[in-house]
Order: C-alpha cells, then structure tokens, then sequence
C-alpha cells in the first residue's frame, strides 16, 4: 500500500486549512438559508409545492470559503405542467425581491440574486423542479435533488474534505465549471470522483493510468450504459446511469488535468493549489489578432457561449481555407453585452504570391480548366518534372484584415451563429499591435483569454 509522505501530507493539510469553511461561515451559511427557506414556506401555500430542497455543496458539506452558492430547490407536485413550474419563479422573485433578483436560464429560468453576507456576499438561487421518481424527469433540475441525497448517504467527513481538496486543485488551474465557458469539472463530477477512488491522491494516481475510451463508474450493473456515449472518458452519473457527466469536459481540459496529476505528484507544491499570474510573450503581439464586438444582453451565459465557440470554430476554419494559419484561438468576454475573439496567427500578411498545383496533364480536360481559371491571375505557369501543372498567381488579398472584411461581406458564405451575426457585423472591430495591450490592462477579462493564446500554460512553467 503507498502512502503520502509527509511534505505532501503538509501541503494538502494546509491547502484544507485553507479553503475550508469556519464553524461561524459555515453558520452564517445555514442561517441565511434558513431564512430564505422560511419566507418561501410562507408563501408557498398558493403553490402546488410538496417540498423544499437544499442542493448544491453546503447541503453536501463539500463547499469552499467564499465560493459557495445557495441552491434551493422548489419541488411541485409531479402532476404539475410546465405553466406551473413557471408560475413558480413568483416565489423566487418575491422572497428575494430586495436583493434586486434576475432570471437565470439551464434547462428553464430559475431565479437568481446576490446577497450580501458579512463581509462579502453569495448568489443565492432559487429553482423550481418537479417531484417524481428517479428516470422519470420532467426537467433536468429533477435529478439535482437526488444527487444531493446520493452524495450526502456516500461520502464520509474526510471525503468531503478530499472533495475540498480536488475543488481547489481544479480552481486555480481554470478546470473547475461544467458550464460552456469552462468546460471542465463539475462540483457533481468532482464529488463522484473522490466517491470512486477514495481521495484526492488516489484520484490523480488513477489519472496517471487512465485509459482514454475508459468508463468511470459506481456500480458496475451501470456499465450496460456506457455504449451511448463516445467520449475521451466516459463518468457515469449514479443517479441516472444513461447520462454522461464527462460531456462537458473538453479534451484540452481532460488533458490539463491528467498532465497536471502527473506534476504534483511527481513534484508536490503548493503552487498547484493558487492561480498564476498570467505572463504575456509580447514577442508575439505581431502575430495576435483580435475581432472585438458588442451584442445584445444575455442572462443565458451558457447560450451566449455556446454561440461564441460556434462562431470562433467558423472563423478559424475561414482563415485556414484562405492559408492564414491559426496557431491558437481563444474568447473573451464580459458574459454581458461584449465579446473578443483573440487569434495567435502564423502571420497577419502573406506573400502576395501563390503556388497553385494543377492536375496531371493526363486529364487534359481539367488541365484546360485549371488554365482557363488561372488566366487572369497567373504570373507564369509550367509543367513540372510530375506532369503535374503548376501556375504561381498574385494575391488578390494578402492582408488578413482586409481579407476578413471582404469574406464576411459575403452573406451566404458567413457562417456564424445566428445568435450574434447580426450584432457582430454591425460593429466589429479588427485590433493588431500594441493597442492590444492597453486593451488588456483596460478589460481584465481579456488579459486573461490573452494569456491562453501567447503565455504559456501555468502547468507548464
């Protein structure tokens, strides 16, 4: 049996010390929740409510100092419609009213508001779902109910704390987050994992051995399930053994994780656990192109992103199929009204010539075609030693801003999102040089994605 030895066993101890909760946070916690959950009882009577749920990780006992939320789960009776599950944000609205409260949408709106909380303040949400049975959900905030009860009956104290750990480790390496703009782990995925191999170090073991197809699972008799889904690693949700919790996780952010296991535990440090100051390379700012835009506000963060990485994947594949080479491609974005697609490209300005290679002078017929094509363009043509035709043409746009400017004027061939095409070719703008960095220093949330594309990767320093 290996065992942690004592340098590594200090870090972890004081990672927990840390990151875990006081007895008087942990009560200020329970307090505000109690009292929400009192005002909701109150007003739930004109409701078809048969029950008041606490989710999320305080009624898992696996949150972290000053990262928890409040999940209060509003469960109607399961002859209720979608109407009713409606009708209920009422609730919702009205206990939370004086903390000015907003609609946040996942499956369906739930209501959101951020209440302060001594010296600082917590997202308090408000969710509505209906009461039935496991695998019969009407909604996919059914289940969440279920993983509270799963979590709480399986994890010991010392798990919780071992979940704390993974949590924090995923934290300040950007893992952490199920939702589009993250890609990474969830708190759900996070407490299922330390349920499987039994701590923080056995987990990150394990990632060193894993192999990519492999099923993570809690019961075996769940294992019939694995074939739905086509995944680098496949986590089985207890609860409902047919759904893939490892469908959020992106391969990069699979990859950071298992590299990362592989570092701490080959060199232990604390430094695993806090987040890096990002460096920028400013060597590269020459090769850096940024296409800023504002759009319409979005209370869906997750819709707005899913739209953002559509979009970019769009853009990156224009840019290779006009020979401007992506190197790296990230987003930025205020998860407001504004948003910036960042490009680490080969070049920003190619040669204004282009080789272009013809078919075998064999096929005749496409060789008259390959020259009358080319007529126009052409600098000099020839047969090569192949008996292939060759013909080296002039550029027509060999900038590669005035060459996206033309491309997106073309309205069939623009292929973004729908969501935020209009918006975007309304105002876009096209930044190079060293505006890029008083950009960056200006909007913090761009130094950031900035850092994705010309700093180095923490792990990796």
């Amino acid at each position: 049996m290996r065992v942690i030895d004592i340098s590594t066993s200090s870090i972890l101890s004081f990672v927990l010390k840390q990151c875990k909760p006081t007895t008087a946070e942990n009560k200020r916690m329970w307090d505000l929740y109690h009292d929400i959950e009192s005002q909701i009882t109150n007003i739930s009577k004109n409701y078809n409510i048969s029950d008041i749920k606490l989710g999320g990780s305080l009624a898992r006992d696996t949150w972290l100092k000053d990262e928890a939320d409040i999940d209060i789960f509003i469960k109607l009776r399961s002859d209720c419609t979608k109407k009713d599950l409606h009708n209920s944000l009422e609730i919702g609205q009205t206990v939370l009213e004086k903390y000015k409260p907003y609609l946040k949408y996942s499956d369906h709106p739930y209501v959101e508001a951020v209440v302060p909380l001594g010296k600082s303040s917590v997202k308090v949400n408000i969710v509505s779902c209906f009461d039935v049975q496991p695998r019969n959900w009407k909604s996919a905030a059914d289940r969440s109910p279920f993983h509270t009860d799963f979590i709480k009956k399986q994890l010991t104290p010392k798990m919780r704390n071992e979940v704390r750990l993974l949590k924090t480790f995923l934290h300040a390496n950007k893992l952490y987050g199920a939702e589009i703009k993250i890609q990474g782990f969830s708190g759900y995925v996070c407490e299922i994992l330390i349920l499987k191999y039994g701590g923080f170090i056995k987990l990150l073991r394990a990632m060193q051995k894993l192999d990519l197809g492999s099923t993570i699972i809690l019961d075996d008799k769940d294992f019939i399930y694995s074939h739905l889904h086509d995944t680098l690693i496949k986590i089985l949700d207890p609860v409902d053994p047919k759904r893939n919790l490892a469908m959020a996780i992106s391969p990069h952010n699979l990859f950071k994780f298992i590299f990362l296991s592989n570092a701490f535990l080959n060199k232990p440090s604390k430094n695993y656990f806090k987040p890096r100051r990002v460096h920028l390379n400013h060597n590269l700012l020459d090769n850096v192109l940024l296409i800023s835009f504002n759009h319409k506000y979005r209370s869906d963060v997750d819709n707005l992103w899913g739209q953002l990485r559509k979009s970019l994947k769009y853009i990156n594949t224009l840019f290779e199929n006009n020979d401007f080479h992506v190197i790296r491609s990230a987003i930025a974005s205020n998860d407001s009204t504004e948003s910036i697609f960042v490009f680490l490209l080969e070049n920003l300005k190619l040669d204004n010539k282009k080789l272009h290679i013809g078919p075998s002078i064999e096929m005749f017929t496409q060789s008259i075609k390959f020259l009358n094509h080319n007529k126009t363009k052409r600098i000099v043509t020839w047969i090569g030693d192949d008996g292939r035709l060759y013909s080296l043409n002039f550029r027509k746009n060999n900038d590669i801003s005035s060459l996206f400017k033309i491309l997106i004027s073309n309205e069939k061939q623009f292929g973004m999102s729908k969501g935020i095409k209009s918006d975007f070719k309304k105002n876009f703008k096209l930044i190079t040089g060293e505006s890029i960095l008083s950009l960056a220093h200006e909007k913090t949330w761009l130094y950031s994605s900035l850092g994705d594309v010309i700093g180095s990767e923490s792990h990796l320093s």
